[in-house]
């Protein structure tokens, strides 16, 4: 058995707030540069939305009205 089952053997005994910390902190501690690289078929999925905003074939919606209406589903109304 390797570490890594040995730490998620381990972990599985933790109740769920203790398991979400865990998670939050193993997260945390790496920097972008260490981050997983996106799978092929997403970026491509951002090539192509990209390409439609900038032949205007894609509805955008301003960064301002965004924000607002996520503040209201989390009901931040800061």
């Amino acid at each position: 058995m390797s570490s890594v089952d040995d730490l998620f053997s381990a972990a599985q005994s933790l109740g769920p707030d203790e398991r979400w910390q865990l998670a939050n902190r193993l997260w945390d501690s790496m920097t972008p540069d260490q981050w997983p690289a996106p799978p092929a078929a997403e970026l491509q999925l951002v090539r192509q939305r990209s390409q439609q905003h900038d032949q205007a074939q894609a509805d955008a919606v301003p960064w301002t009205e965004v924000q607002a209406l996520l503040r209201r589903r989390v009901g931040d109304d800061a």
